[in-house]
């Protein structure tokens, strides 16, 4: 078995988990959401210095400006801007590895520091080697299972910064030197750039530094410069959102997701001032749209708010004035979702699941006093509260990912197991990386398969319907760069509307149906007034989506070569 502690091995098999990112990345299939839209406009606005929309409070500047670099650097086009976005995907998922790898060493040495390593008996810690490969295949798990680098989101950056955060809470509970605690504000200064969510947490690592430390005394000169550097990082941030808003605002994500997931408000539609939208939240909303026609209903965003789409560029704008309120039921219910979904995250991914069952039935075992104040219990405590902030609210896979992976590192690195078994922990520490890497790679090169079948070409950073679309519009006769035009229905208009963005046209005219079928709608609509009140919002053409297998109304002309289709008007 000595094969397994070679370095050279190690090093082979860490190259292949780097391919097997790579392939991920740039290979797996079309993936876009109306936030990855909004963070693609947002670097567009980072660039032409318009800092006034730049400035959101919903999301936040960090990962857009990393996009523009990353764009700037590989002098993108519109049209490949996606595969750029990918490789500053897949750089970021590298920066995860390392993240893992200090947070890992971290664990260690607080481990080690309080002379654990030094207890008599036949149970001794994993070597570090062993532990490093274990640690490596949890993240590729997690990486190509939940984070994801084809997605236009920062949620691989957010668990960069937040892994190498708690490194650096486990380096305080280690060296208690002040450049540990400047890390500890430099980690999640940075990361309340990306995500408002690490403005909680960075609280909740200032409640925990007392007991990592010894004491309050100890912690004092530590807590200062961490606060320091946090402020000096976020607060110019936090003072421009706050001047926008008129009110202290660190972000308002957090209530928005409340009023939206716990409250029942609607996400899209409740600027039209409905109170009967809100469901539970309150409040008198400060911006809403113009309703220029009843029947259908048609909606009017103006020409104030930038970017593809006028409605999610800043929710926080078009939602200003939405204020969340708690309910006993609803949140029970949200809970009990969210609760269901961190169990079925490990009960679902059978390889941590064997992991563990591994380590048990090799004698691992697990030290009480390993896990106190003393040790790793305010990691631990920290990973439990960031979940817990999603659980009350809105959670999802990727959401609890980084939770996830600490956790579990946290777990390998503090086990112990009889001396005689380090052999065999080296040996399956390889073969839970191998089939990590053998699941991946199987992964990318079905997709790749599936690509070149369905769109014509293997990189997966392309959808034939929705380029054709934005190209047959952008090259229309009457349509001109920073027009405006209008959608219909929820497929053109919330699902994927990246068309408007490959057209450079903008999205600020609304023909809302419900939940009825969009062309059941428009065939009962008055043609002739629905057609005067879309050009008096100065749209120049409407655009829908009604499937590639059905046979559109009267009027409309397929748009590119998929399942759009489009009157000019």
């Amino acid at each position: 078995m000595e094969i397994f502690s070679s370095a050279v091995v190690r090093r082979a098999l860490f190259a292949m988990m780097a391919v097997c990112v790579v392939m991920e990345g740039i290979f797996t299939g079309y993936e876009m959401t109306a936030d990855g839209i909004s963070y693609l406009d947002l670097s567009d606005l980072i660039a032409r210095h318009q800092w006034h929309w730049v400035v959101n409070a919903y999301w936040h500047p960090g990962y857009p400006a990393l996009l523009l670099l990353g764009r700037t650097v590989l002098r993108s086009s519109l049209w490949n801007e996606l595969t750029a976005v990918r490789c500053v995907n897949v750089a970021i998922a590298g920066g995860l590895f390392l993240a893992v790898r200090f947070a890992l060493r971290a664990a260690v040495e607080l481990r080690e520091s309080f002379g654990f390593d030094r207890v008599e008996g036949a149970l001794v810690p994993l070597r570090r080697e062993t532990v490093g490969v274990f640690a490596a295949g949890i993240t590729l798990l997690s990486v190509t299972r939940e984070l994801g680098v084809g997605a236009v989101r920062p949620d691989v950056l957010l668990a960069m910064l937040l892994v190498f955060g708690a490194g650096f809470l486990m380096r305080v509970g280690a060296r208690k030197n002040l450049l540990s605690y400047a890390g500890l504000g430099f980690c999640f200064g940075l990361a309340f750039l990306v995500k408002s969510v690490a403005f909680p947490t960075f609280a909740i690592v200032l409640l925990l530094l007392p007991f990592v430390a010894g004491s309050m005394k100890k912690a004092a000169k530590g807590f200062a410069v961490a606060v320091l550097i946090f402020a000096a990082l976020a607060g110019p941030y936090i003072g421009a959102l706050s001047k926008q808003k008129g009110r202290f605002s660190a972000g308002d994500s957090g209530g928005l997701n409340y009023a939206w997931y716990v409250d029942g408000a609607d996400r899209f539609e409740q600027q039209k001032n409905e109170p009967s939208r809100y469901g539970l939240a309150k409040g008198e909303l400060k911006h809403t749209s113009v309703q220029v026609l009843q029947d259908p209903a048609i909606y009017y965003y103006g020409t104030v708010m930038p970017g593809s789409e006028a409605q999610w560029l800043d929710p926080s704008y078009w939602n200003d004035g939405l204020k969340p309120r708690f309910n006993v039921k609803a949140e029970a219910r949200t809970m009990r979702y969210g609760l269901t979904i961190v169990v079925q995250y490990f009960v679902l991914r059978l390889q941590y699941v064997l992991l563990v069952l591994v380590l048990l039935m090799m004698g691992g075992r697990w030290r009480r006093e390993e896990f106190g104040w003393r040790g790793a219990g305010p990691v631990l405590l920290l990973l439990a509260a960031g979940v817990g902030m999603y659980v009350v609210v809105y959670t999802e896979a990727r959401y609890i990912a980084s939770a996830a992976v600490l956790a579990l590192i946290v777990l390998v690195a503090f086990v112990r197991i009889p001396k005689g078994w380090q052999g065999a922990a080296a040996m399956g520490a390889f073969v839970f990386a191998g089939m990590v890497v053998c699941s991946s790679f199987t992964e990318s090169m079905r997709d790749i398969k599936q690509n070149k079948n369905a769109e014509g070409r293997a990189v997966g950073a392309y959808n034939r319907a929705i380029f054709t679309a934005g190209e047959g519009l952008g090259s229309a006769a009457g349509i001109q760069p920073g027009d405006t035009v209008a959608c219909l229905g929820e497929a053109a208009c919330r699902d994927d509307f990246y068309w408007a963005r490959l057209a450079q046209v903008h999205v600020r005219t609304e023909m809302y149906v419900e939940s009825e079928p969009i062309s059941e709608v428009w065939e009962r609509a008055d043609k002739e007034r629905v057609m005067a009140a879309l050009r008096s919002t100065g749209a120049k053409a409407l655009v829908a989506k009604f499937g590639a297998n059905v046979t559109p109304p009267s009027g409309w002309t397929r748009l590119g070569a998929g399942d759009f289709f489009v009157i000019y008007l």
